[in-house]
């Protein structure tokens, strides 16, 4: 798959440049943890929290740094 990025900007830029904090989660991290799912692969990461909706049915919802 190609890689997906997300900016807190309207344009691309180095990493090293934004003026928004940002994370990489790279596909090498993605396959050391053998994530199957988007929120098995951001549990870790710095401003995102991963919380159970629903028992019964197993689903996840992401919160950006207390975003719903």
């Amino acid at each position: 798959l190609p890689p997906v990025v997300v900016t807190g900007t309207r344009n691309a830029q180095s990493i090293l440049e934004v003026p928004v904090r940002t994370e990489v989660i790279s596909a090498e991290s993605i396959a050391i943890t053998r994530s199957p799912k988007l929120a098995d692969a951001v549990e870790w990461t710095t401003g995102l929290r991963v919380e159970s909706n629903c028992q019964n049915c197993n689903t996840s919802e992401i919160r950006m740094l207390g975003l719903q």
